[in-house]
């Protein structure tokens, strides 16, 4: 009876219009692609700059990202879905060719972050036309997705990495960008919310970011959490320099580490929604920000590639499960503004890590790896414990009406 019913869930997200246009959305976006991983390894080890320097490009991307993110749950909720979607295509097509045309580590800086902010900016609205698409299976429809996705860019990740083993990194770049301009095609198919009031596409009438944030305690609490994790967990960044220097690796050897978080997404993320969907989505998240601590607290133990590759696989599957940190802040977020909610949280989420880019170089260097690792396992343990205690359980959705 059970599986009966985990089978007619999964049909139901699978045979919607809207998700089917969003898998092949993601799904060409990440043929060939450059995970963060590999990104580190090509500033380090091809541009020759110091951890500092990374440090400075990564902050400067999630500043793009955190911008992003703000002005994506604006247009998400403003100017809809496929206008919002379509916008952040091209652009950040247009940034992954600015990025191989990059001459230095200041221009690479302006094409990551063009690149960061404009990825980020899409994601309100993927959220939201899960939401809007499956009020009731939020959870299984974004890990749906997340599933899909991570299947393509576990092979992507390796491509993307052999690609510039072989032939370089400028040629990655140029190649990564085709897919995002292809990708505008989908979306255009989306079809859109609509207002039983006026039977048009959904507009928000305003916006104000204190006064959401005042509205629901828990989407503070939330959005303050992921950016404590943000911060705390920088190690996440500068990981590939740690195990470069104990291994001595190639970037096919680093672009593995890319291929088997992919790899953990697509297996886990979708049972992990519909756990979430079940149990709620607090239960999954402790438990998956308490097993990336885990991970990188022992990272720095192992004296061979392939324990490191399991203890990322850990990592992978703790970020896998805290993913539903945001399907949490639209629980928490009134049904109106679910685009904001998520642009807020997001924007919290790329403010920390913006912070954590910046702070993070300085530590590595300062502090050692040892220690960075230590100040992870501590963030991600602390923040298990506020979410567990201090955020509301989330609401389930109501369902909403689409255009035909």
């Amino acid at each position: 009876m059970c599986k009966s019913k985990t089978m007619s869930r999964l049909w139901r997200v699978v045979k919607n219009k809207n998700i089917q246009m969003l898998i092949a959305y993601g799904g060409l976006r990440s043929i060939v692609s450059m995970g963060s991983g590999l990104f580190a390894f090509y500033v380090l080890s091809i541009l020759l700059v110091p951890p500092r320097i990374l440090g400075i490009i990564i902050s400067l991307g999630f500043l793009a990202s955190a911008l992003g993110a703000i002005l994506g749950g604006y247009l998400t909720d403003k100017m809809g879905r496929r206008h919002t979607f379509v916008v952040s295509s091209i652009l950040a097509g247009l940034g992954w060719i600015t990025l191989s045309l990059s001459q230095d580590w200041t221009q690479v800086a302006f094409s990551y972050g063009m690149i960061n902010g404009m990825m980020v900016l899409a994601f309100p609205a993927h959220t939201a036309v899960v939401s809007d698409s499956l009020p009731e299976d939020v959870g299984g429809g974004l890990g749906m997705l997340n599933t899909v996705i991570s299947m393509v860019s576990t092979i992507g990740a390796v491509l993307g990495a052999a690609t510039a083993k072989y032939l370089g990194f400028r040629f990655l770049f140029v190649i990564i960008s085709f897919p995002w301009f292809f990708s505008v095609y989908p979306i255009l198919r989306i079809k859109e919310r609509i207002s039983e009031e006026t039977e048009k596409p959904f507009q928000l009438r305003g916006f104000n970011f204190l006064r959401i944030v005042r509205e629901s305690p828990s989407l503070f609490i939330l959005s303050l959490s992921v950016l404590l994790v943000s911060v705390g967990g920088y190690v996440a960044s500068f990981y590939p320099d740690y195990v470069n220097k104990a291994f001595n690796v190639d970037a096919l050897q680093i672009g593995f580490f890319d291929s088997i978080y992919f790899a953990i997404w697509a297996i886990t993320n979708y049972p992990m929604g519909l756990l979430s969907d079940k149990v709620g989505r607090k239960k999954v998240i402790v438990l998956g920000f308490i097993l990336v601590g885990l991970a990188w607290f022992f990272f720095p133990i192992p004296r061979s590639l392939f324990w490191l590759f399991v203890l990322y696989a850990i990592y992978s599957l703790g970020n896998s499960m805290g993913f539903y940190t945001t399907a949490l802040a639209m629980d928490v977020s009134s049904e109106q503004k679910k685009g904001a909610a998520v642009g807020i949280f997001n924007f919290f989420m790329y403010v920390g890590a913006f912070l954590s880019g910046i702070l993070g170089g300085i530590l590595w260097e300062t502090m050692g790896d040892l220690t960075s690792f230590k100040i992870a396992f501590i963030t991600f343990i602390v923040v298990a414990l506020i979410i567990n205690f201090l955020v509301k359980q989330a609401a389930p959705n109501r369902k909403k009406k689409l255009e035909a």
